[in-house]
Order: structure tokens, then sequence, then C-alpha cells
């Protein structure tokens, strides 16, 4: 073997594939050789030869029971199924083990980790810029909010520090969330008019904790309150100001104004939701139309469908598709945060931009 851990990654999922080799070259940097490959026709002829590896990460459909002929340390099937996930052997030369794709990537970077400790060196590295998600929608649909809960938790399961700030005039996000209870009124008192560094100070301890970081619903509609809905914005820009998050995801139901316009101005990625009816496509199109004039590649229209109907409804310029279960009002952030899809949809969140 070379001086430095050799790794090979067997992966035709060129989203997933991204994903992994983007958290691959993150955690190990330049301590690692790192191998791609995409195509079966590629992986056959390199097996040809024997190989010597200390990590093979692979997809199942390209897995065969002659990798185990070859000396690589620790053998990663890659399993669609959560059904084959900590299933693990000795094989061969080494250890062979099935983990669910969609779990979280420090898990699998930790098994990583375990099979090169002894050939590594621990790196170091600093902690990037947060990263600003919205989450919004032309119809306001009930949807968005399981969604953004859901993303939030998912999110979180790959130890990144997620902020989520409910931006909407009446919040009923919580409804999610084991601790439903809204802030007290003298906690929310003159928000609107302390400086920035003053406003965190204010709001960093409010803060609750459910596998992610989110502020509390506050204790009633913001007009009652006298609080502007641009808030959120300030709350958001002083979030990652702060250093404290790795991504904040702004969840916001907010009619198309100055102050939706404000927060997709800030961020650097907005996700648009569109339901599965012929109404909220063709509601959802004008939106983006009159939004994307300047806004650049950071826009992604997400269809909405659930898991007991057809496949959504056609339409150009959807990015993707997210199919909820039938009842998910009724499940938690951290339920919400496993759904096949929802994982997916975070997992493409984090290797975007």
């Amino acid at each position: 073997m070379s001086e430095k851990p050799r790794i090979i990654m067997a992966e035709p999922d060129r989203y997933y594939g991204m994903i992994l080799q983007q958290r691959l070259i993150e955690t190990f940097e330049d301590r690692i050789e790192l191998e791609i490959i995409t195509e079966e026709d590629y992986l056959g002829t390199l097996l040809k030869r024997p190989q010597q590896a200390d990590v093979l990460l692979i997809d199942e459909t390209l897995y065969s029971d002659a990798l185990i002929r070859h000396e690589i340390r620790s053998i990663l099937i890659l399993c669609d199924s959560s059904k084959l996930m900590d299933q693990s052997v000795i094989a061969g030369a080494g250890s062979l083990r099935y983990i669910y794709k969609y779990t979280s990537l420090s898990e699998i970077m930790d098994l990583v980790l375990e099979a090169c400790r002894d050939r590594l060196p621990e790196p170091t590295r600093g902690r990037k810029q947060a990263k600003i998600v919205l989450l919004c929608s032309a119809d306001d649909g009930p949807y968005q909010e399981a969604l953004g809960v859901g993303l939030a938790a998912a999110l979180s399961r790959w130890r990144l520090r997620v902020l989520l700030l409910s931006a909407a005039y009446l919040q009923t996000f919580q409804m999610y969330l084991k601790d439903a209870a809204p802030l007290a009124g003298a906690d929310v008192t003159d928000l609107n008019y302390q400086p920035m560094d003053e406003l965190y100070a204010s709001i960093k301890p409010l803060f609750r904790k459910e596998g992610f970081t989110y502020l509390p619903p506050f204790p009633g509609p913001l007009m009652a309150l006298n609080l502007s809905i641009g808030l959120f914005e300030r709350i958001g820009l002083a979030a990652k100001a702060s250093g404290d998050f790795d991504l904040i995801l702004i969840e916001a139901r907010i009619p198309l104004n100055e102050c939706l316009t404000q927060l997709m101005d800030l961020s650097d990625l907005v996700l648009v939701l569109k339901e599965n009816t012929k109404r909220s496509f063709y509601i959802t199109q004008l939106f983006l139309d009159a939004l994307r004039k300047g806004g650049g590649g950071k826009f992604r229209t997400i269809a909405l469908g659930r898991e007991e109907t057809e496949d959504v409804l056609p339409m150009e310029k959807v990015d993707d598709t997210v199919a909820l279960p039938s009842r998910y009002e009724e499940m938690s952030a951290e339920a919400l945060g496993r759904v096949r899809d929802i994982a997916r949809l975070a997992a493409l969140v984090k290797a975007d931009g």
C-alpha cells in the first residue's frame, strides 16, 4: 500500500456520490488517496488486477462476493434499505458491513476512520461560515412546516449545528416538537429596536434544542406583539455572524412581499415547495418567474406528494420530489427527519452550494 490510506468509492448515483466525496475531502483533506468510480465497467476492469485498499465504499448494486478476494481492510456496502443497517461480518482479508446510505454521514466517516486510523494523522480544519437555507412556497401549504422541522432534524443527524427559524405571522411549527411552550411575553419586548449585536445576545439564551436548535414560538401573532416579520431576517444574519451554527434553516410562511424577497437575497439556497395539485404548480410557476430574475442558480423547486398516491403531476423545472407519509401531522420532529425522502433532500441540501 501507499503511505496514505487508499479509499475507493464506487457509487453510480452522481448526487449521492458528490455528497460523499465532499464529506470525505472535508474530513480527511489531503491525508488520503481517494479514488472515485461511477461506472460499473471501469470497476470491473480495475478488479481484474489484485487490489489493496484500506476502505471500499460501494453501492449495493455494484457489490459482488468476488471483492473479498482482494486485500481490502474494510468494505462498506451502501444500501437503499435501512433493513440492512448495522449488519457486519468478517470476510476475506478484512471486514464487510452493510450500512444504510442515508444514515448520518458522520457515522460513515467514523467507520472509515476506524478502518484507517492507524495510518492516518488526526485531521485539523476550521469551521466554514454558516449557510442560510430558505424554505418557502407560493401557496402556503400545511406540509411546509412538517418538511422544515423534518429537514432540520435530518441535517442535525450529520452532527451539523443547525438553527431552525420559523418565520410566520402566526407560528404553529411547534406542534411537531416535544416542547411546544411559547416564549414569555417579557422575552420578546422591544426586539424590533435592538441593534444586531444586542439582538443576538437577547435571543441566544432563548434557544432550545431537539437534536437541532430552534427559536421557540412567540406567544401570539406578531401583530399583537408589535413585532415585524423582518425580525427573522435580522436574527438569521446575527446567527450567521455569531459562528455558532453550520446551517441556518429559515422556514418562511410569508406572502410574496419585500420581506420574503429580502430573505431570498440573504439565503445561499432557496427551496420552493409546490403541492401535488394543478393550482399549486400554476401559482408556483408564476411565483418563480417573478423571482428568478437576478436570483441566479440558488433556487430549487420541490414537488410534494404523498406516499400513498401516484407520482407528482408532470411539470418542467422540478428539481426534486418529496413524498410525505399520509399521517405526517401526527409525527414528531425526529420521526420526520427519518422519512426517506426528507433524509435524501437533507443530503442534497448539505452538498448544494
